[in-house]
């Protein structure tokens, strides 16, 4: 692969046999399937930093809309006010 820069690390001795047997199913090399792992670890993360930002959003939208409600209530659980999922209008 050309601008490829080879890299070591360490595995335990089981995953490396786990590893080599994916690969072996799924008819790739190692490094196949570890640059496919890793590229859906990324896009994993950014969907996760995403929702995570779409959610705070939409809990301060939420906080806005119902000034009385936000803040005030308790869940029936005790768990902080509805509105901010439990975390006491921490936005």
């Amino acid at each position: 692969m050309p601008g490829a820069k080879t890299i070591t690390f360490s595995l335990p001795r089981d995953m490396v046999k786990e590893v080599e047997q994916l690969a072996k199913e799924e008819h790739r090399t190692v490094s196949e399937l570890l640059r496919e792992t890793f590229r859906q670890y990324k896009a994993r993360r950014n969907f996760a930093e995403i929702r995570n930002t779409l959610s705070d959003l939409c809990q301060k939208s939420y906080c806005d809309a119902h000034p009385n409600a936000c803040h005030s209530t308790r869940s029936p659980i005790g768990f902080g006010c509805i509105g901010c999922s439990g975390r006491d209008g921490e936005l």
